[in-house]
């Protein structure tokens, strides 16, 4: 299963003043593509991480269709934000996060509204997750460590 029950964001460092996203041309004029990270149809995202994760944001008029070819061993992360999706043949809704199994390349997407869908897949980590508050890291030690360094001002302090 590709299922995305822990979801690991990557720190980019990115500045404040970074323009995040490329937008690409219109793969129709129901569909446009806007790239984060990686490389989507011949384009590269506003920004180039340092594994192999694509990110984007797609915009989609109600009727558009999207099919896409995404490496079978890749998780992929499928989060409709807005409207009403079909997803290789499943209805998402806003705000809904769509699982996939292992079990083919292809990813077709229609819009039955108008819909906006953050879409990414990568190599899974292979590594263990551990969440608490606003911190993932790979152990509880490392959790507790940067929770001391947070009360401790490391991350910066407001003034």
């Amino acid at each position: 299963m590709i299922c995305f029950h822990h979801i690991n964001w990557i720190n980019y460092g990115l500045p404040t003043s970074c323009r995040v996203y490329q937008k690409l041309a219109p793969i129709s004029y129901r569909v446009q593509i806007n790239a984060i990270s990686g490389e989507w149809a011949g384009t590269s995202g506003g920004y180039q991480p340092l594994v192999d994760i694509q990110i984007a944001t797609i915009d989609f008029r109600s009727g558009g269709k999207l099919e896409l070819t995404i490496p079978a061993q890749h998780t992929i992360f499928c989060y409709t934000i807005g409207g009403k999706l079909r997803v290789n043949e499943q209805e998402t809704t806003a705000r809904t996060l769509t699982e996939f199994n292992y079990d083919g390349d292809k990813l077709q997407i229609e819009a039955l509204t108008d819909a906006v869908l953050l879409l990414g897949h990568g190599l899974p980590f292979g590594e263990p997750i551990v969440s608490a508050g606003p911190f993932v890291m790979n152990t509880q030690a490392e959790i507790q460590a940067a929770n001391r360094d947070y009360h401790a001002g490391k991350f910066g302090q407001w003034t």
